[in-house]
């Protein structure tokens, strides 16, 4: 991948860059709004689970919406089952190598980039306006009334009457959109150590009113060498804030343009589909003036790394990696109409927090020897994975039930509690109303042995053998581990004696590998368990009274399965890379087959089981491809 390009982007997302420069890699922006996530696909789809690929940064596990992009070295990505395999089962949708910037023996470098960018749809849908919506909706009415004469029906008013008002629901809400993005780097080093600090901020206004998004990023490398040491440690922290429209674009388009935006004679100044008979919609502006909404994420990466130069062509390398990340939402609404059918009666505050850590274990031993004409690369090694996710809620409703016997019967209504004032957003503002909380967590671990075997006949004849074996805690004891096997071949025509010298053809050579890679990530962490769950609702909980309240219940309902096992995806490709004009000109084409067997997949039951439905291995999937590409 030409990271100089990759550079050139006005974006904060490297693989947002991506798109279209590498042959069977797909990318997908989730969505238009600021801040919208990247759906990255390699090869297709190979699983119903998550099929976003492996990324490795500086040799370790990470996200890659967390790297800036003018901090990019290199990028490389692996398309390839054997060429993966040693990343084992997290590396079954593909593998993106990441590579950032360090400094250089040197004098100190200072980098400066910036860009804004300026965002206005394309296209806008086509609305009626007034007299169009009066028109249509006329022509709804006589349609009715001409194949239904026995059952004619009268215009509404809202059809014959002249309200005077003509609302553009879409010009309301939508608004050119503005990117702009700083970054600043410092690079140096010496013989003994290399550095690099570098620092980016970005904002970004969507092309809709409430919605802007805003990242900074803090990166730090250092390389340092002491005899027969290398010591290697990389940092980086994020910090994002976002905010997402709090109104429904479905609204937008449905809501009639006879309804004004204002209106002073309503309580709470806005709008409403409460006259002549106009059908019943949502003021997204009310929506958008009333609620608030907060998200914040605090992402942390730290590694460290220790290489010992045991002695020539052995090497022996420690690492540990750290990744955090806590995230937090705030909520808040008081007391409006929007709507006169879903009326907000009463004030709502809530507040969610989750925190979600990995930590990395990886200890490898390299030989690397040369034997005449015969080159050796061997490794082994272990990898300990543990990860752990816990999140809460809790929110408080400016009301109170109240319980009362009316003629044996329990009679139960609502009332207003706490807030003394609704414009008061913390929790404790709502003491005297109802609190609602939640929250659980889980925690995931993995074991990983590896090895490979690169052999090497005078950059002619190649040959690449890889060993996996994984161990994961999201299956039963009878099925935990998981082997999986790679051989990848090559052979390098051009070297050949007889091969012609002083041709248009620079190089050729020819390719074929075989692998399989296995993929847990269609499986829940505890799916192998007769889970229970406890309710306090209608729903799965004891009724009493008129059954408007419940007792807390507990239920298992799904069924226990310690015999689900890893998906597998056997790999083979075909490939032919070329040279021409002394490497002026060069690509490569690929065949390829990935079959998955063991497939998981939710299979439906009958409700009347009173069972969820259960995840098994039940299923195939096969795609097959051809990728062309040209330097």
């Amino acid at each position: 991948m030409n990271t100089a390009e990759l550079a050139k982007r006005t974006t904060t997302n490297p693989a947002e860059a991506l798109q279209g420069k590498i042959a069977g890699v797909s990318i997908m922006k989730s969505g238009g709004n600021a801040g919208a996530g990247i759906q990255v696909k390699i090869r297709g789809v190979k699983t119903f689970g998550d099929n976003t690929p492996l990324y490795i940064i500086d040799g370790f596990p990470g996200d890659i919406e967390n790297v800036n992009p003018q901090d990019i070295e290199s990028m490389q990505v692996l398309k390839d089952g054997a060429a993966a395999a040693i990343y084992g089962s997290v590396a079954a949708n593909g593998v993106v190598l990441i590579t950032t910037k360090n400094g250089k023996n040197g004098n100190l470098k200072i980098d400066f980039h910036s860009y804004l960018s300026f965002t206005d749809i394309a296209k806008k849908l086509e609305m009626l306006n007034a007299n169009e919506y009066k028109q249509v909706h006329r022509a709804m009415y006589d349609n009715y009334n001409a194949q239904n004469p026995g059952h004619t029906v009268s215009l509404p008013a809202y059809i014959t009457k002249e309200t005077g008002v003509n609302t553009d629901w879409q010009d309301a809400v939508e608004r050119s959109g503005l990117s702009q993005n700083y970054m600043i780097s410092l690079r140096g080093g010496s013989d003994k150590a290399l550095y690099a600090v570098s620092y980016n901020h970005a904002y970004d206004r969507g092309i809709f009113i409430g919605n802007d998004f805003r990242q900074d990023n803090v990166r730090m490398k250092l390389q340092m060498k002491k005899a027969f040491m290398t010591f290697d440690a990389n940092l980086n922290f994020k910090y994002a804030n976002d905010h997402q429209p709090q109104y429904s674009l479905k609204e937008m388009y449905m809501i009639s343009p006879l309804v004004p935006i204002y209106n002073e004679t309503e309580k709470y100044g806005y709008g409403l589909t409460n006259f002549d008979g106009i059908p019943n919609n949502r003021n997204i502006m009310a929506d958008h003036h009333y609620k608030k909404s907060d998200g914040r994420a605090y992402h942390t990466d730290a590694n460290i790394a220790v290489t010992f130069d045991i002695t020539k062509g052995f090497s022996f390398k420690s690492s540990y990696s750290y990744r955090g990340e806590h995230g937090r939402t705030t909520y808040h609404a008081p007391d409006y109409i929007a709507d006169i059918k879903g009326k907000n009666e009463y004030p709502l505050n809530s507040e969610g927090s989750n925190y979600w850590e990995e930590q990395v274990w990886d200890n490898v031993l390299n030989m690397n020897k040369t034997f005449g004409k015969h080159k050796i690369d061997a490794m082994v090694g272990s990898s300990l994975t543990g990860r752990k996710y816990t999140w809460n809620s809790v929110s408080v409703e400016g009301k109170t039930i109240v319980y009362k016997v009316e003629d044996g019967k329990l009679v139960t209504t609502q009332k207003p509690a706490g807030f003394l004032s609704t414009a008061f957003e913390t929790i404790n503002a709502g003491k005297g109303g109802t609190y609602s909380g939640s929250g659980s967590n889980w925690k995931y671990n993995r074991v990983s042995f590896f090895g490979r075997l690169n052999y090497n006949y005078t950059d002619r004849y190649l040959m690449q053998f890889t060993m996996r074996t994984d161990g994961s805690s999201k299956f039963g004891s009878g099925s935990r581990w998981g082997t999986f096997p790679s051989l990848a071949l090559g052979w390098r025509v051009t070297e050949e004696s007889f091969f012609p010298k002083h041709t248009a053809i620079s190089n050729l050579k020819l390719r074929a590998s075989w692998g399989k890679l296995g993929n847990e990530n269609a499986l829940g962490y505890y799916d192998f368990l007769a889970r229970i769950t406890t309710n306090n609702t209608m729903y799965q909980g004891y009724v009493r009274g008129t059954g408007n309240t419940a007792w807390p219940g507990s239920i298992a309902t799904g069924l226990e399965n310690r015999d689900l096992k890893w998906e597998t995806t056997e790999t083979k490709n075909i490939g032919v890379d070329f040279g021409l004009f002394d490497n002026h000109l060069s690509g490569s084409i690929n065949f390829y087959r990935n079959e998955t067997s063991d497939l998981l997949i939710t299979k439906e039951m009958a409700p009347s089981t009173g069972l969820d439905s259960p995840v098994l291995n039940v299923g195939k999937m096969r795609n097959t491809g051809i990728e062309f590409e040209v330097n």
